[in-house]
């Protein structure tokens, strides 16, 4: 929830500035929802962040 607030205030001044388009910033978000996919999935231990 944090994390949305976060990004919402830079996300809506680079849209207005026309800096960033709503597609390029689903793109963005998708991978960058697929790295952390990604991430999670070769952890052993997610609640300790170990991957030995």
């Amino acid at each position: 929830m944090f994390l949305q607030a976060g990004i919402a205030f830079p996300a809506g001044w680079l849209r207005e500035k026309g800096i960033l388009t709503a597609r390029a910033a689903m793109y963005i978000g998708s991978g960058m929802c697929l790295l952390g996919f990604l991430a999670l999935s070769h952890m052993n231990n997610v609640l300790t962040g170990s991957t030995s």
